[in-house]
């Protein structure tokens, strides 16, 4: 999902499970291959979103507005633990 400065989405057909969420910031996207020409390292939220007896999830990034922790990541981790 791409997500411009400040904006919102909802991510739908989720199965239940327990997930982590991943975020990159970049500039200058390229829809058709959907990367960063230049691009931030990926990070991810540390607490897992739990989803039960729901097939979505509301996200938001706005950058300094929460106090979730977040850590740097490796390109080959998945979001599904």
């Amino acid at each position: 999902m791409y997500l411009t400065a400040g904006s919102y989405g909802t991510i739908d057909g989720i199965c239940n499970g327990r997930y982590y969420l991943y975020y990159q910031f970049g500039n200058k996207w390229n829809p058709s291959s959907k990367t960063f020409a230049i691009n931030e390292p990926k990070e991810k939220f540390n607490d897992p979103v739990n989803i039960r007896g729901t097939n979505y999830y509301d996200v938001s990034l706005v950058p300094g507005s929460g106090n979730a922790h977040t850590s740097k990541t490796s390109n080959n981790e998945t979001a599904r633990s």
